[in-house]
């Protein structure tokens, strides 16, 4: 009769260990799940220690932990490379910010300086300079953009 209880018992305590095993995510997700235990002492005396109830819960609890421990490193793990993979896309993002900067400026700049040459003509070497300064800085503005691509 004891022998079939205790079998019953530790049925239970497998059933329990798997729902608590599938219902993990859900636990995590509600930190204030043992609000039973938490009027209850902190502090066991030796004899509480002894006891096989207290025992059990124990390591009911450890086996509880663990689980989320092994549970949660995965979401480490993961978190570790989405942040990695984040930081990558962020410095793709400046290069391409900057070099979006430099290839309006280049093209802003020289076309400024080609506009300006018909201007400066009176003295044919300020004239020549913006034309030829101007040419250079949107070649160099399209060069940059067909490199970056």
């Amino acid at each position: 009769m004891i022998k079939q209880k205790r079998s019953r018992q530790r049925g239970k305590k497998k059933e329990h260990c798997l729902s608590r095993k599938r219902n993990l995510v859900h636990a995590i997700e509600t930190p204030n799940m043992r609000r039973a235990f938490s009027k209850v002492r902190r502090q066991l005396s030796e004899k509480e220690l002894s006891s096989p109830a207290v025992q059990r819960l124990l390591l009911d609890e450890l086996d509880h932990l663990e689980l989320q421990v092994i549970e949660l490193s995965k979401y480490i793990e993961s978190s570790h490379e989405l942040e990695k993979e984040n930081s990558v896309l962020r410095e793709r993002t400046r290069k391409t910010t900057a070099s979006e900067i430099m290839y309006g400026v280049c093209l802003t700049v020289g076309a400024c300086l080609i506009g300006l040459a018909p201007y400066l003509w009176s003295n044919r070497l300020q004239g020549y300079l913006s034309l030829v300064i101007g040419g250079i800085l949107i070649i160099s503005g399209l060069v940059s953009r067909a490199v970056r691509k």
